[in-house]
Parts: C-alpha cells; structure tokens; sequence
C-alpha cells in the first residue's frame, strides 16, 4: 500500500471517527468497502492508525506533565528570591 492511499485513509478515519457512525473496531468493512482494499490490509492500517493515535495522545499527557513541573519549578524559583 503506498503512502498516499494510507493517507488518505487516515483522513477517512478521522470523519468517520468524527462522525460517530461506528465505533473504531467497526471500521474495516466501511475501509474494504470505499478504498476496495482487502480486509487484511483495511485491519493493517487501521492498526497503524489507532497506534499513531494512541502515541499522539501519550505525547500530549507528555507535554503537560512537562508544563506542570516547569510551573511547580517557576513556583520555587519565584518563593526563594
């Protein structure tokens, strides 16, 4: 599957997330169905893309962590001056 066919279905699983037509795990016929991919290849890529949402999420959990400390930091900072 090239890059640009996975793209685009990225973008279809956006809209159908957005759309609430089906849950995530009912994706792949709506996949096979619009892209005319094979079920293999629909569960592939809709794996990829629960991942890559999955690793965006714990980035931002991540980042605000990260906030939180510089904010406690600053805190201190600001107390012993």
């Amino acid at each position: 599957m090239n890059d640009h066919l996975k793209n685009e279905i990225f973008l279809y699983l956006e809209d159908l997330l957005d759309s609430n037509i089906t849950n995530m795990y009912g994706a792949v016929p709506y996949i096979v169905s619009l892209f005319e991919i094979s079920k293999y290849d629909a569960r592939k890529v809709l794996k990829e893309w629960m991942k890559k949402g999955k690793i965006e999420i714990e980035l931002m959990k991540f980042e605000e962590e990260l906030d939180q400390e510089s904010l406690e930091w600053e805190r201190k900072d600001s107390e012993n001056e």
